[in-house]
């Protein structure tokens, strides 16, 4: 995360996501609870990774976007299974 925000050159989003980071560990390993989740991140990553190396905003931002919602998601499952 930290380097895709370096490759931006824009070092508030470097302190933001560094920051983000440790604010953020809770609900990652709420993320990964889900037998397939880690798979799931794996490929999303792969997803934005590509986009990047290809220079396909589009393509990078959608991937983003989808990994978002699956992060979203996966979170909201995990609160709910923990519920009375």
């Amino acid at each position: 995360h930290v380097a895709i925000a370096e490759a931006t050159g824009n070092q508030t989003l470097v302190a933001l996501v560094r920051a983000l980071n440790e604010t953020l560990r809770e609900s990652r390993s709420l993320s990964f609870r889900p037998e397939a989740a880690p798979s799931h991140a794996i490929s999303d990553h792969v997803a934005i990774l590509s986009a990047i190396r290809e220079k396909d905003p589009v393509a990078a931002t959608d991937a983003m976007r989808d990994h978002l919602d699956r992060v979203e998601s996966l979170i909201m499952d995990s609160l709910r299974a923990d519920a009375p």
